[in-house]
């Protein structure tokens, strides 16, 4: 299953009724209207421990019909719930209303009512929650519509958490209390007597079994999974199942699932079945048997699962989008059911420890971004070229301030010899390689008059128009490796070729600082400092101010005027908008584009 495909789907409104986007004013430790859009089918969530990913899932439980957050998240003596200073608890989530064809919204938020305490009901629109206005024209017509809000979204839920998801067996084995059973001498033999219950239960099927006048059967499950369900189950394990057998009861006092698992081999249940064929089980019947259009959340789905099973896993994901129009939201720490999503399928948490309060990095995040958030090793680093060492600190800066986490995933370098070097011995090997982890900053100088490259301006252009686009664009003859051999018709033909090949490679990865000047230019008019002459001596003449030097001393060295520099880059202000577009340029470029 492609991703085009899923894309489509969501496209053609085949998953609706379909949460697009979910909006926290205030929750928990999360930062202030931190918003996660759901652009893909299956999102997943990636942090570290801490980052509230499993009280994301809930919040979404809460979204749709009655359902309340505070069966999951309610406040006591010893964990009491802040009502917040500037909001209460509460969420805002979107979907898409086919009646006037665009995106509506519905607020929840936490209220005190005596019945119970932590109940979550949806409002009114709240302006200062970003909320647009509700159309005051009543459309007796729109389904979704009430008299003062729209409708909570209509969607059936799964929340399943597999790290408690134990078998019937662990369950007594571990948890299980022989007080009220004087005559059983231990938990195996306890197991033991039971078992023959278990056994013929499954033998016989249905949806009651009777023992010591109470039903020990479970919302009436009790049954022979379908051929379909063997199959993916075996796909995901790597192994050849022939039957598999699932029982929900209380056999063993508590409430619990048993699997009679046979293959060609052997017969056995889940007391003698790894923890990830049970956990495999769980997670297969749980969303088959899901209705169509359902919102599926998954706490650490990846439990027990080695990292082969995990990568299957994904796959069986996007079939059940395919199948049954799922939208899929699910937890993890595991780097291999991220590996293989798109990044916008990917919503990497992470604890600022300045401001005490968990982000959300980008509504993209590149694999490598999230494999750090998780303390997986990076092999390769992207590489940023720029023409300088300001260049290299002005750059380092914007990610600081904007995306620290890319820091971790990229390299700043420069090469002696500035632009002319990047252009004439740098980017045609890059380009005619392919290289796709190579940026290049030119300072804002070197700006075509005639405009940034784009891959439509490429496209357009004629075959003998080509070399006069390199040499715009760059100012400088760059030359490029044609065969000696051939004849003069096919070296003009090679060039062509050639040119094109690199146009196009640099359309995508190279790119110009802010501002028409040089970065020192640049800082100085952002840090309010008078250019009433060249820029690299009004540095010159602050470095001799900051080191108190008297006029017959020498000059400061170059490594003293760079830290001067840096000083002045820090009183950059942390949300310039010059900035952030340098470091979204980066993180698009680590993102694929």
């Amino acid at each position: 299953m492609s991703e085009d495909a899923l894309r489509g789907l969501l496209k053609a409104e085949k998953l609706e009724p379909y949460i697009r986007h979910i909006r926290f004013p205030q929750y928990k430790t999360l930062s202030a209207m931190t918003q996660i859009d759901f652009t893909f089918p299956i999102t997943a969530l990636v942090g570290a421990n801490g980052t509230n990913k499993s009280s994301l899932l809930r919040a979404l439980y809460g979204s749709p019909g009655e359902n309340n957050l505070g069966n999951y998240w309610f406040s006591t003596q010893t964990d009491p719930i802040d009502s917040g200073k500037d909001f209460p608890s509460s969420f805002v989530y979107g979907y898409y209303n086919s009646h006037n064809k665009k995106i509506v919204e519905v607020v929840k938020q936490r209220v005190h009512k005596e019945s119970d305490p932590d109940y979550w009901e949806p409002s009114r629109r709240i302006v200062r929650y970003g909320m647009e206005p509700f159309p005051k024209t009543e459309d007796s017509k729109d389904p979704n519509r009430l008299k003062t809000r729209w409708k909570n979204i209509s969607k059936n839920v799964e929340l399943i958490d597999f790290r408690h998801m134990l078998s019937a067996f662990d369950r007594y084995f571990y948890y299980g209390d022989l007080s009220k059973e004087e005559s059983f001498k231990s938990k195996k033999h306890f197991i033991r007597a039971r078992s023959k219950k278990i056994k013929s239960a499954l033998e016989k099927g249905g949806g009651r079994i009777d023992f010591y006048k109470k039903n020990r059967i479970i919302a009436n499950e009790n049954r022979t999974l379908t051929s379909k369900e063997v199959e993916n189950i075996s796909i995901i394990i790597g192994r050849k199942y022939e039957e598999i057998k699932l029982i929900r009861h209380t056999f063993f006092r508590l409430d619990g699932y048993t699997a009679l698992i046979r293959s060609s081999d052997y017969q056995y249940t889940e007391a003698f079945a790894g923890s990830g064929e049970f956990a495999v089980i769980m997670i297969v019947t749980k969303i088959m048997s899901a209705p169509r259009n359902s919102l599926l959340l998954l706490d650490e789905p990846e439990v027990s699962l080695h990292p082969g099973a995990q990568e299957r896993l994904i796959d069986f994901f996007y079939e059940q989008v395919k199948i049954n129009n799922h939208q899929i939201v699910f937890t993890t720490h595991s780097p291999a059911l991220i590996r293989n999503l798109p990044n916008d399928a990917i919503k990497v948490f992470s604890y600022d420890a300045s401001k005490k309060e968990i982000i959300l990095t980008g509504q993209k995040s590149i694999v490598e971004e999230a494999f750090l958030q998780i303390g997986e090793p990076i092999q390769d680093k992207y590489t940023i070229l720029v023409e300088d060492c300001l260049a290299k600190e002005l750059v380092l800066r914007a990610l600081r301030v904007n995306y620290p986490q890319l820091l971790d995933i990229t390299k700043v370098i420069f090469f002696p010899g500035g632009a002319t070097v990047l252009a004439q011995y740098y980017l045609q090997p890059y380009a005619s390689e392919g290289r796709k982890n190579v940026f290049c900053f030119f300072d804002g100088d070197q700006k075509p008059t005639g405009g940034k490259l784009t891959i439509h301006k490429i496209q357009r252009a004629h075959e003998d128009d080509l070399a006069k686009i390199v040499k715009e664009s760059f100012y400088y003859n760059i030359k490029f490796p044609i065969n000696s051999t051939d004849t003069a018709e096919e070296k003009i033909s090679q060039t062509n070729s050639v040119c094109r090949k690199f146009l196009t490679w640099c359309a995508q990865y190279v790119d110009y600082l802010p501002g028409n000047s040089n970065p020192e230019e640049f800082i100085l008019s952002k840090i309010g400092i008078p250019m009433d002459g060249n820029c690299k001596e009004i540095f010159l003449r602050e470095t001799r101010q900051s080191l108190g030097l008297c006029d017959n001393e020498p000059n400061p060295t170059a490594l003293d005027i760079l830290a001067e520099q840096k000083r002045a880059i820090s009183k950059i202000p942390t949300d310039d908008e010059d900035l952030r577009a340098i470091a979204e340029t980066i993180k698009i470029f680590c993102a694929g584009g």
